[in-house]
């Protein structure tokens, strides 16, 4: 009987040690995965900052946000089954908030894409040799004004409120993409001072017309125009204008005349 008896103790100990064992491993796992999900959340706000289009996905991240910080509460109290769940429900809104980002994002993963971007950007660095040459990136909200080849100024920028994308036709607040040019100077803008390009240009208006034979486009819509350099401010949200802190267009607004190239591609990598 008590050869029984310790039997039975030596196989619960072992039961202990193997349920301790197991709850430290998942005690890992489940650290692993807040740690990798911070991560996730982080990535996803520094697009949200550097993107306009990143407004629309604050709702889901702030949730997510708000479920990690349960779950890794309950995580520390050891109630590992109610963290999980949370955890769960933390995935699903990133996983939302993912799927969204890629529609925006997948065009700057295109090879061709990206060479015909970094063509364009060749071209305005060697327009500089006859003078000032502006190049925009978009990804990267960046203004370059080169003179010999060489960056001699550099300021952040604003977009349209969907920035990333290239634009179409009026009022999809989507900033251009490609090679333009100065054509107006207004010293009295609603916006401090501007510089208006000449948008649409022949590669546009040949787009916009194979983007509406394809239906891409609403029949009804309308190419538009009046796309401006402008003062404002660099965290400014516009309707596809490139926007400048009111300091900073002030010195661009002078350095720069009438027919200076002004470039604007998505990314340059």
């Amino acid at each position: 009987m008590q050869k029984e008896f310790i039997e039975i103790l030596k196989q619960g100990e072992e039961l202990s040690k193997s349920l301790e064992i197991e709850l430290q491993r998942r005690s890992l796992l489940i650290l692993q995965r807040i740690n990798k999900i911070e991560d996730k959340i982080k990535n996803l706000n520094n697009f949200t900052l550097n993107a306009n289009e990143g407004i629309n996905l604050r709702r889901n991240l702030t949730k997510s946000e708000i479920l990690l910080y349960e779950g890794r509460s309950l995580y520390e109290r050891g109630r590992y089954i109610d963290s999980e769940e949370k955890l769960n429900n933390v995935e699903k809104y990133l996983d939302e908030s993912e799927k969204k980002m890629s529609k925006i994002l997948n065009r700057f993963k295109e090879i061709n894409q990206i060479e015909k971007w970094k063509k364009w950007a060749k071209e305005a660095i060697h327009d500089s040799k006859k003078g000032y040459s502006i190049l925009i990136i978009k990804i990267e909200r960046k203004m370059i004004i080169y003179k010999d080849e060489k960056p001699v100024k550099i300021y952040p920028i604003g977009l349209g409120l969907r920035g990333l994308s290239d634009k179409y036709h009026a009022k999809d607040y989507a900033t251009p993409e490609g090679r333009y040019k100065v054509i107006r100077k207004n010293p009295k803008s609603k916006y401090y001072k501007a510089l208006l390009i000449n948008y649409p240009n022949e590669e546009d208006i040949r787009e916009f017309y194979k983007a509406k034979t394809k239906g891409l486009i609403p029949k009804t819509a309308k190419i538009g125009g009046l796309i401006e350099i402008h003062g404002g401010g660099s965290n400014s949200i516009t309707y596809g204008c490139i926007s400048l802190d009111n300091e900073q267009m002030e010195e661009l607004y002078g350095l720069v005349d009438e027919g200076v190239p002004v470039t604007i591609v998505g990314a340059l990598n």
